[in-house]
């Protein structure tokens, strides 16, 4: 049996709770009491756990070959690649019984959500198992939380969302594209050119060599497709919303300003380049997840009130400073 730290970054379990926190406030919004949004929430931390430890398996023989990672759980032999694929089977397993445990406590058809989480498992397994054979497999990344959101969603409800509901869903699905084929796909380009991974990031020419990031114009479009559509759709959701909530138009212009300040940030960081080490790379882009993540909250806040804001705010934040630096030593600069 592998050491439980090491399970835990089996699982990435210090980013699941801000994974976690986006289907429980979708619960939320669609009119789910605590307890249902709390078995929700849990289940989508194990369906994270599940998603990424699945990943890791799959992932092993392209890992083996980078030096950087020899560390890995797997990589180095203290977990077994026969007990991670039951730890994942298993988070799956917990994940689909917690959903329809809410769905049963909600009153609903329990087969509307658990087909929609079955439809994200699908999704979430095809990028596991053939992820690195074809470019831009990070769309089945953005479609696993499209659909774990709208059934986290569907628990408490399957006639129809508020416009809030699809904003979580829309916002989440967009955000997590971007941080997978952009940020993600920066971070690793160097190790996923070496093993021949078709990322788009390697297909597009750019490179992370000896600290220096060079990011080729086709790349950098691309960011700037997914960046302007996330602000574009955030300020578009915060107009309905503050309308409908009568916040008045102030609040679609704070959106619209800070969305704005994240899309020059992000982007100009990336226009630029310079010199890097991997460490801080990754922290810039943990920073620029944070950002994003409190402007999607942000967004819904007219609808879901500021204790519940503030709750699924501050609760991912804690729990990532706190689990990284129990598994990897460091508050702010995740290893994975």
């Amino acid at each position: 049996m592998g050491h439980p730290i090491d399970l835990l970054r089996l699982g990435r379990v210090h980013t699941a709770a801000a994974t976690a926190a986006i289907p429980g406030l979708a619960c939320y919004l669609a009119g789910g009491t605590v307890l249902p949004v709390v078995l929700v929430t849990i289940g989508a931390f194990f369906h994270h756990a599940w998603g990424f430890s699945l990943n890791e398996v799959m992932d092993l023989d392209i890992d083996r070959e980078v030096g950087a990672l020899k560390d890995k759980p797997l990589v180095s032999g203290r977990v077994g690649k026969k007990e991670a694929y039951v730890l994942s089977t298993a988070c799956l397993l917990i994940s689909f019984c917690l959903f329809a445990g809410a769905s049963l406590l909600s009153g609903v058809n329990v087969l509307v959500p658990l087909c929609l989480l079955l439809l994200s498992t699908i999704a979430g397994g095809i990028y596991d198992i053939l992820g690195k054979r074809f470019i831009l497999s990070d769309i089945f990344v953005a479609l696993w939380m499209f659909f774990l959101v709208l059934s986290s969603a569907s628990t408490v409800g399957n006639d129809g969302f508020a416009i809030s509901v699809w904003a979580v869903v829309v916002l989440s699905s967009v955000h997590i594209l971007f941080n997978n084929s952009v940020e993600g796909g920066l971070k690793d380009v160097e190790n996923d050119r070496k093993c021949r991974v078709p990322t788009l990031a390697v297909e597009t020419g750019c490179n992370y060599d000896n600290g220096k990031l060079t990011v080729t114009l086709p790349f950098f479009l691309w960011a700037v497709v997914l960046r302007g559509t996330f602000v574009a759709m955030a300020s578009a959701f915060a107009y309905l919303i503050s309308d409908m909530e009568g916040w008045g138009d102030w609040f679609t212009v704070l959106v619209s300003i800070l969305g704005i300040s994240l899309f020059v940030n992000a982007l100009g960081f990336l226009r630029e380049g310079g010199r890097f080490d991997r460490e801080r790379l990754v922290r810039t882009f943990a920073v620029h997840e944070m950002a994003s993540f409190a402007l999607s909250l942000l967004v819904v806040l007219p609808t879901a009130g500021p204790i519940a804001g503030l709750v699924t705010l501050l609760v991912p934040v804690l729990w990532f400073v706190l689990v990284n630096r129990v598994i990897y030593g460091s508050e702010m600069s995740p290893k994975v």
